[in-house]
């Protein structure tokens, strides 16, 4: 009762932030595909920025302005600037207005645990984190890392287990055990993983040391022991989009995503032997140039 309450205060405020227009349908996810989804780098929603409040809405407009709904809408982390109530507020209030609360997986980062290196923040911002996401979007994790199913798919979602110094997400060895298992139970089909922060020696950007997370080399060697296709999601960085952004090794395919404000987010079409990479200015409706596809075949399996 709680959930749906929020759920309706939430669009109820949203009304009166941004007013959808009308937009054609100018894109379309792939009708053949056995799962399709939509994922969005740092939104960054903040309680008092009316410039912030039209650029989300804009960009939610034309991105879900798709002739195909999307079975899923992965989120990055940095959902909101400081992790207050009524940030999450408006975040999912917006989610509410174009109808995706129960598609959405969400990922948490530094700004949603309070920017800052403070147990004590932590610990109430992570908790604010998991309660909204399941009074919003009718879930019940008990963790900031989680999985869940979509159409067959396994999302895994990681999170940091404290607020570290230079914003490093903290990713403990019990994490990455729990990550294994996942991964095992997953049967070999392509895996969608979705974390705020970017793995060191992936990505052009993951050298930077704010960018990093903890255990890299347990967490690395964790993706890549899964004998099927990983796609490893990330954002934190504000890094443009270029060839830098995307690094495929051996099984894993590590994609680093800028922030909402440029305008620039991806979609996933999975097929039973291929997933297919497209790029988007959500901004101006158009293909990203230069960033229109990228196929990532999966492996073959031996029984």
């Amino acid at each position: 009762m709680i959930g749906i309450i929020k759920r309706l205060f939430a669009a109820f405020l949203a009304l009166f932030v941004f007013f959808p227009s009308n937009v054609d349908t100018w894109y379309s996810l792939n009708k053949e595909a056995n799962m399709s989804a939509i994922i969005i780098g740092d939104v960054h929603m903040e309680g008092n920025n009316m410039d912030r409040f039209k650029n989300i809405g804009k960009y939610f407009n034309n991105a879900f302005a798709t002739e195909k709904q999307p079975d899923a809408v992965g989120f990055l982390g940095d959902n909101t600037m400081n992790g207050q109530y009524i940030e999450w507020m408006f975040f999912y209030g917006f989610l509410e207005r174009f109808d995706i609360l129960d598609k959405t997986v969400v990922a948490m980062g530094n700004h949603d645990f309070g920017n800052n290196d403070d147990a004590d923040t932590y610990a109430k911002t992570s908790k604010r984190c998991i309660r909204n996401y399941n009074d919003y979007c009718n879930k019940n994790i008990d963790k900031v890392y989680y999985s869940t199913m979509i159409n067959g798919y396994k999302f895994i979602v990681l999170g940091s287990e404290s607020n570290e110094p230079d914003t490093i997400s903290n990713i403990s060895d019990e994490q990455i055990d729990w990550l294994k298992a996942e991964l095992a139970s997953a049967d070999g089909k392509p895996v969608f993983v979705l974390n705020h922060n970017l793995v060191s020696g992936t990505t052009g950007y993951s050298g930077a040391y704010f960018n990093q997370t903890t255990n890299d080399a347990k967490l690395r060697a964790a993706l890549h022991s899964y004998i099927g296709k990983v796609f490893y999601f990330c954002g934190h960085s504000h890094a443009p989009l270029s060839m830098s952004s995307i690094a495929d090794q051996l099984n894993v395919a590590y994609i680093n995503l800028p922030e909402l404000g440029s305008g620039v987010g991806l979609t996933i079409d999975a097929f039973d032997n291929y997933v297919e990479i497209k790029f988007y200015d959500y901004f101006n409706a158009k293909p990203v140039e230069g960033f229109a596809s990228f196929t990532f075949f999966t492996p073959d399996i031996q029984p």
